[in-house]
């Protein structure tokens, strides 16, 4: 009798053990799921920002050089359009940043 009891409750334990492990699983599943996808809306909002402040520097840079001829061949035009360009970019950049969801210490150290 005390043999099929132990037997008993072995395999219930057994059991319990399987079943707790079995929804643990599913549950753990599930959350990596949720944190993968939340994370994956996080990089492509982010990518589209900086595909967006990409687009919107170059058009920066098409505007501020007007003669590309001149560009190439005047030491005086280039510094203009770099000055002009330096003050664009860092106007642009500061209000970038404000807006971005991640944060920007290695920017932040570069600055002070």
């Amino acid at each position: 009798m005390e043999y099929n009891l132990l037997k008993n409750i072995r395999t219930v334990g057994i059991l319990s053990i399987g079943t707790s492990r079995s929804f643990t699983d599913g549950q753990s599943k599930e959350n990596l799921a949720l944190t993968a996808q939340a994370t994956a809306g996080e990089i492509d909002s982010t990518l589209a920002m900086i595909e967006q402040s990409v687009n919107s520097l170059s058009q920066i840079t098409v505007t501020t050089i007007t003669d590309f001829h001149k560009f190439q061949t005047s030491s005086s035009y280039v510094k203009e359009c770099t000055d002009a360009l330096k003050t664009a970019v860092q106007t642009f950049a500061e209000n970038i940043i404000l807006q971005w969801p991640i944060k920007y210490s290695y920017i932040d150290a570069k600055a002070d």
